[in-house]
C-alpha cells in the first residue's frame, strides 16, 4: 500500500462516519424537537 491508497482509504473513512454522525444527530435534533413541541 502506497500512501495515496491510505491517505484516500482514511478520507473516505472519515468522511462516512462524519456523514453518519450528521445524519444521526440531525434526527435526535429533530425527535427531540417534536417531543417538546
Amino acid at each position: 500500500m502506497n500512501f495515496e491508497t491510505i491517505f484516500f482509504y482514511t478520507f473516505s473513512t472519515i468522511a462516512l462516519t462524519s456523514a453518519i454522525f450528521v445524519i444521526y444527530s440531525t434526527n435526535t435534533i429533530y425527535s427531540a424537537f417534536f417531543l417538546i413541541k
